[in-house]
């Protein structure tokens, strides 16, 4: 619970994404702020999606439904239910993410305590990665004085040690890596 910066590299099936559903779980449980869990592909998200309904269903919370990444002229009419409250967990992609920081960044970080960066080996990617890297770089920067929770969750990330020193280099982040793998 001390640590706000995490790194988590585990192979394919060695639970990684059950993992991060549990730190999501558990800082809805002990928090009032939402959770946002960014991952590289909208078929990813909804996947994440279904499987956190699930697991937020005890706690009583919610998961917010599919958004695009960029909002239409529609949205610009604000047609929302007024008094309506914020969904508990927001699956979104880096691109969407990014927008909203863009928009408003303060609206952003009032609403979630926690970033969960799925596929994080995504960084070292071209194109797609320096959107991922800069995404994590401004939120690690915005947050740096806040409680706000990070973690990046990879099947292949190599560096871990070098990305989670990057994170926190004033603290330690937790860093876990395992060559374990899970039974097919």
């Amino acid at each position: 619970p001390a640590s706000r910066r995490m790194v988590l590299a585990v192979p394919t099936s060695g639970g990684k994404t059950l993992i991060a559903q549990v730190i999501a779980v558990a800082e809805l449980a002990r928090s009032d702020k939402s959770v946002c869990f960014v991952v590289p592909t909208r078929s990813l998200g909804r996947e994440v999606r279904r499987a956190m309904s699930a697991r937020v269903r005890i706690l009583e919370k919610s998961v917010a439904p599919e958004k695009p990444d960029f909002p239409s002229w529609w949205d610009a009419l604000d047609l929302s239910i007024p008094d309506q409250q914020p969904a508990d967990v927001e699956v979104m992609t880096p691109e969407r993410l990014s927008h909203l920081l863009r928009q408003d960044s303060n609206a952003v970080l009032d609403r979630f305590g926690m970033f969960i960066f799925d596929e994080a080996q995504l960084l070292k990617e071209r194109g797609r990665g320096f959107v991922l890297e800069s995404l994590i770089a401004s939120l690690n920067v915005l947050t740096a004085d806040r409680e706000h929770r990070i973690a990046l969750i990879s099947a292949a990330m190599g560096n871990a040690g070098a990305i989670s020193q990057w994170l926190s280099p004033s603290q330690t982040a937790l860093v876990h890596q395992s060559e374990w793998r899970g039974p097919r």
